[in-house]
């Protein structure tokens, strides 16, 4: 027979298909018919010579879904009976007239928890062939699915389950505190393999809740009699009455070093309650079991807590990489190439203390002949600073230019950080612009003092001219001018270099900061970077930093054109 698709609005359904060796399958039912049998060509092919070629086929009508005997020579059972047509349920057993062949149970739709439900439903099979180690191997057989399952709601449907068998109720459901303290459902079934929801659950959360909390023992397993007494109305004690009840408590579990697990017994430490109960007259729930109910609870208290620990260790990763992207953008908005030759040369460096840094330097040819250049350290550390850094960074490339004064550029991005961040935040500024012929304009807002090195001897300090960067919104920013000469080196880095400490615990400073820029003078430009650098890194050895480190370099080599080259020595930096 041709199988066709259909146009049927009846919900999805799906077969959990047990083999003889019980390896598990999902098969979704997406034709109508759905044929079943031992022949290559049914939609679901059963590798049994017992089971005939055509056996059963799985028909969908009027929204609903049933399954007939196609004349097989064994017959077919659903739910240990035998029939020739039968309306099919989610939870239905499906078998083919056999022992010891394939067996069918119907789900919804196609779900990834099912294999570990069926697992957890053999415990019915265990508990009444084995008894007590049965019991124990089939317990060990949901840990052992805990374990593989890929999340925590997956593991609660199981212990839900678990949980039904074992104490022979008709319904449970998986109770868990919130932040607030109120129990929320988190999972609930029956015995048929139906799903039940908060609505289906006729005691009040807060009863069992108030039976948790005032349980006369922190370890009492059944708590029925407490929930009983503190029934809220006439309909919740009604309800009570007509069925019996067991509340198993979640305790919170400590795992603590060498995979020790421990107890907390405090009612503060109760995450939770796995509630059952049944309308069968004269029923006790777990009687013989308790034991295997309580180790289900501290397996689900366990589940729980690795599962917290499992988030914590998902969000650090999380954040680490979302750091670690930022510090790449952060990275990346570092100039790209400096200078190596022509009339200026640069080089420099800027690292960061942890995966984010509040230091920043930019280079920016904004004109032929003219070039910007700019050294930041933003006050504090981490995403803050980063973020505050970047902004500077962007504000000073757009505000720089041939014709733009560097202290109305430095006064429009301080009013404009005062005004957002409610001086919480400002930042140590040392900018400057440098033409062809060796005119420097700078401004240092309150940043450490840039070491000017003269190509015919001398070094001179640039020193702080006014207040930092979104610390103060009326203030005045200060422009300086000096005449570079070729030859002539300034060093502009961040407080991460002269206060760094080496293992004596002491500080780099400016003491040793201008003699090694003096020595290093008559270097070329890059060999006096990489040996400061060097002899920064030597001063620190191993030591841990404290702060982000920037060092910047620039060399004036300067042309036959520029009018600085007879200018004599000794001519003052500033004028």
């Amino acid at each position: 027979m041709a199988a066709s698709p259909s146009a049927s609005n009846a919900a999805p359904l799906s077969l959990l298909v047990e083999s003889t060796s019980g390896n598990l399958r999902q098969v979704q039912v997406d034709r109508n018919p759905f044929l079943i049998g031992r022949l290559g060509e049914c939609n679901l092919t059963l590798r049994d010579s017992r089971i005939s070629r055509r056996h059963a086929r799985i028909l969908r009508k009027d929204g609903a879904y049933l399954i007939e005997d196609l004349q097989s020579r064994h017959g077919l059972t659903v739910n240990g009976e035998r029939t020739l047509r039968h309306g099919l349920v989610v939870g239905d057993r499906v078998e083919f007239g056999v022992e010891d062949s394939f067996r069918i149970t119907i789900c919804e739709g196609i779900n990834p928890k099912a294999v570990l439900l069926k697992k957890v439903s053999n415990l019915s099979a265990a508990t009444s062939r084995t008894g007590a180690l049965g019991r124990l191997a089939a317990m060990l057989e949901v840990a052992r699915s805990v374990e593989s399952s890929d999340g925590v709601d997956e593991v609660f449907e199981a212990v839900v389950e678990a949980a039904l068998t074992i104490a022979g109720a008709e319904r449970a459901f998986l109770l868990l505190r919130e932040e607030g303290g109120e129990l929320e459902v988190k999972v609930g079934r029956d015995a048929f393999g139906g799903s039940r929801g908060p609505a289906d659950l006729k005691v009040p959360p807060l009863l069992i809740a108030r039976a948790l909390d005032e349980r006369p023992d922190p370890f009492a397993l059944t708590l029925a009699d407490s929930v009983g007494s503190l029934a809220l109305d006439a309909s919740t004690s009604a309800e009570l009455a007509l069925r019996s009840t067991l509340c198993v408590p979640i305790l919170r579990m400590r795992i603590g070093q060498d995979h020790e697990t421990s107890v907390i017994s405090s009612r503060a430490n109760t995450l939770g309650a796995i509630y059952m109960d049944t309308g069968k007259p004269g029923t006790r729930l777990a009687e013989g079991n308790q034991a295997l109910l309580q180790a289900l609870a501290i397996e689900t208290s366990t589940v729980i807590e690795n599962a917290r620990l499992i988030e914590q260790e998902r969000d650090k990763r999380r954040l680490e990489h979302e750091l670690q992207v930022a510090r790449s953008i952060q990275r990346a908005l570092l100039p790209s190439a400096l200078p190596a030759e022509g009339w200026l040369v640069a080089k420099g460096h800027c690292e960061a203390r942890a995966q984010l840094g509040g230091d920043y330097y930019d280079l920016m040819q904004v004109a032929p002949g003219t070039w910007a250049a700019v050294v930041a350290d933003v006050s504090g550390k981490g995403v803050a600073a980063s973020i505050l850094a970047s902004l500077l960074q962007g504000a000073f490339f757009l505000g720089s230019g041939p014709d733009v004064s560097l202290s109305g550029t430095l006064g429009r991005i301080n009013r404009y950080i005062c005004e957002r961040s409610s001086q919480t935040r400002f930042a140590t500024v040392f900018a400057l612009i440098l033409d062809e012929d060796g005119t420097m304009r700078w401004s240092n807002a309150g940043h450490c003092p840039a070491a000017l090195v003269r190509a015919a001897g001398g070094l001179e300090w640039l020193a702080s001219n006014s207040r930092p960067v979104g610390l103060f919104e009326d203030v005045a920013f200060s422009e300086d001018t000096c005449l570079l000469r070729p030859g002539d080196k300034l060093v502009i880095y961040s407080d991460g270099i002269t206060e760094l400490r080496n293992a004596a615990s002491q500080q780099f400073g400016k003491s040793r900061l201008g003699p090694a820029v003096a020595e290093l003078a008559p270097l070329g430009t890059i060999d006096l970077f990489e040996g400061l650098l060097q002899r920064v890194r030597d001063f620190s050895g191993d030591e841990p930093r404290t702060d982000d480190l920037t060092l910047l370099v620039l060399g004036f080599e300067g042309s036959r054109d520029t009018p600085g080259t007879n200018i004599p020595p000794g001519s003052p930096a500033r004028t």
